[in-house]
């Protein structure tokens, strides 16, 4: 039977947006329990469907919590069981359930003030137990090592090298307004925000630019054509910064529990921020982390959830970026760096009309927080290793990424005590230093088998969250599978299928990481079946939602073209143009007539070329991928 999607019309919105119930997320949950009852221990299965049925939020996160990784992290659970149970608590743990927003905001707030108090306890006291370490000859040695280790990664501070690096960020900074946050927005938004001490070198970051210095020398004799003659440098600086106190805080979901903070940065402060940002990780590649792929933190991950393998611990924190105090970069950090970072950084915030003098050197939202978190974790990690005779390769047995940090096990406890005197607290909920589990940097391993959930972190307006949704059920049914568990997403899927709009049934394409919202995943040979693929100059065509650039016009068109690095005649680049959404006939996939790998895929995959107006990725793709099984659910639900 076939089932009629409501379509949300709406002026210039309509033909994309689709209306899917108010609790579409407690049914796609209900769906899924209903489709693997036979997983589900009696009781078990009574309590879910209880809640489900009750839709009640706060037994949900109760589950959860019984639930998880750390509760059922032992010999006695199945991969199957740990996997089936893993999903249901934690499918909906994410999910922004509408209620009172107050209350998560000042729990928020109550996380914000204690990582505060916990940072000018150290800055006041901390620092003085931690020189002393009260420990052996060793553990006082740690303190120097970690110094020298960071010494050794930062290099020469040498303020021309971050001028050079400096960016800007895809992200907010004060000042700007709302979905305007590319670079071609930003450089024409006069006047620039920056603190006081970081004024100099943000005037230093423009003079060392010509196109944008007189790009800016232009812009004030067009706005003040009364004015004879060219500008000085002192005019044009006024012109061109404002001097503010600091960041502005703000609030964004985390879990249905609570919100987190975020700060929004001056935007020079912010660009200066990024060039150290790219400098410690040019930096820290050489000493075996790389802050551009979680490839190694996982890989580590896995490894020490195999039965008889290294035994790698995962070890996680509560608030790190919150909680690096001022003491601690200043007992750690040379002092050319220390002091530098200091001038960069944000000295106050504002929250809801309340003014905080930092205590922390920085917090999420500071473009170098993540990369000096990073280096003090490494730096701890590798102070630990070194002094234990049963770790041999040091920088290869560790691996940092954020404050997702992997270590021996013969090093975690030493770590955690490291941590904790240093000011850090650790989150016990998610370090795992025994057992079958392990997890980081985004994969959960239970004895080496991956058991990532699927979260739902958003609502569904749009026809490409629809499609995310939907491809991404497909492709966790498709691991499942692979893993030989019973678990499946059949029913889920089916039930996010009947709410897209039928016309968007026939948007299918190759199964891709890069292309999962733009349209539905279908094998080559289901879709040519269904007639969904039309052949024609040796390429299969199929349609998808496409992501096109709206043509700007204006004055300040030419002052953020130039700035952007646009020459003549140049196409605007993706990331500087403000975008629509469309849905397009385009020539987007090929399947080559050579198999993409012969020997790992039996000669039945194929190089898929996906292009668009931008770039060029080659990407695998292999028609047997997603089982036999799934052929039908096309069929059934359309």
């Amino acid at each position: 039977m076939k089932v009629k999607s409501k379509v949300k019309q709406r002026p210039g919105k309509g033909r994309y947006s689709v209306l899917a119930p108010k609790d579409f997320h407690w049914k796609i949950l209900d769906a899924y329990v209903r489709g693997n009852e036979s997983l589900c221990a009696p009781a078990d299965l009574k309590r879910i469907t209880g809640i489900i049925r009750s839709r009640d939020v706060g037994k949900l996160l109760d589950c959860a919590d019984d639930w998880s990784p750390q509760c059922m992290n032992d010999q006695t659970v199945s991969e199957e069981q740990f996997f089936f149970r893993y999903q249901t608590s934690s499918f909906l743990k994410k999910f922004p359930f509408p209620g009172d927003r107050e209350s998560r905001i000042e729990t928020a707030l109550r996380g914000f003030r204690d990582a505060e108090d916990r940072c000018r306890a150290f800055n006041k006291r901390g620092v003085y137990k931690a020189l002393e370490l009260n420990g052996s000859e060793t553990t006082r040695a740690l303190l120097p090592r970690m110094r020298k280790f960071i010494a050794a990664v930062l290099g020469e501070c040498r303020v021309d090298q971050i001028l050079i690096a400096a960016k800007h960020g895809p992200g907010s900074s004060l000042a700007t307004t709302k979905g305007q946050v590319s670079k071609y927005f930003k450089y024409a938004n006069l006047p620039y925000t920056v603190t006081q001490d970081a004024s100099d070198y943000g005037w230093s970051l423009i003079r060392s630019d010509e196109r944008w210095y007189n790009a800016l020398k232009e812009e004030y004799l067009i706005r003040h054509r009364d004015c004879a003659g060219v500008a000085d440098d002192s005019i044009l600086k006024r012109f061109s910064m404002e001097i503010v106190k600091g960041n502005r805080i703000e609030f964004v979901p985390k879990d249905a529990r609570k919100e987190r903070t975020i700060a929004i940065e001056p935007l020079l402060n912010l660009m200066l921020q990024l060039g150290v940002d790219r400098h410690i990780r040019r930096r820290l590649k050489r000493f075996q982390c790389n802050l551009d792929d979680q490839t190694r933190n996982q890989q580590f991950a896995f490894e020490g959830s195999v039965p008889g393998g290294p035994g790698f611990c995962t070890l996680d924190l509560s608030a790190a970026s919150d909680t690096v105090s001022m003491g601690v970069c200043k007992l750690l950090l040379p002092k050319d760096w220390y002091s530098f970072l200091v001038d960069l950084r944000s000295p106050a915030g504002v929250a809801r009309g309340e003014t905080f003098s930092y205590e922390k050197i920085s917090s999420m939202g500071n473009g170098y927080t993540f990369v000096l978190e990073s280096l003090i974790f490494l730096a701890a990690a590798f102070a630990v290793a070194k002094e234990d005779p049963r770790v041999s390769n040091v920088l290869g047995s560790i691996s940092v990424y954020g404050d997702d940090i992997v270590v021996p096990p013969t090093c975690y406890h030493r770590l955690v005590e490291l941590l904790r005197v240093l000011g850090f607290k650790i989150n016990s909920a998610k370090s795992f230093s025994s057992g079958p589990f392990r997890e980081s940097c985004g994969k959960d391993y239970f004895r080496g088998t991956l058991v990532r959930p699927l979260f739902l972190s958003g609502g569904i307006t749009h026809v490409t969250e629809l499609f995310a949704l939907c491809n991404r059920l497909l492709a966790i049914d498709a691991r499942s599978l692979d893993n030989g568990f019973a678990v499946s997403f059949a029913k889920p899927y089916q039930l996010a299928l009947s709410w897209l709009p039928d016309k968007f049934k026939r948007f299918v394409g190759p199964p891709s990481e890069e292309e999962v919202n733009t349209y539905l995943h279908l094998p080559v040979s289901l879709a040519k079946r269904e007639g969904l693929l039309r052949w024609r100059w040796s390429v299969y065509h199929f349609k998808r939602v496409v992501v096109l650039p709206r043509e700007q016009s204006g004055r300040a068109f030419h002052f953020r073209k130039l700035m952007a690095g646009l020459s003549a005649g140049q196409k605007p680049l993706h990331e500087l143009l403000p975008l629509i959404t469309r849905a397009d006939k385009v020539p987007a996939c090929r399947w080559a007539r050579k198999p993409w790998d012969p020997a790992a895929s039996g000669g039945n995959s194929f190089a898929v070329v996906l292009r668009n107006q931008f770039s060029t990725t080659v990407v695998p793709a292999s028609s047997s991928f997603w089982g036999d099984v799934r052929a039908s659910w096309l069929d059934s639900s359309s």
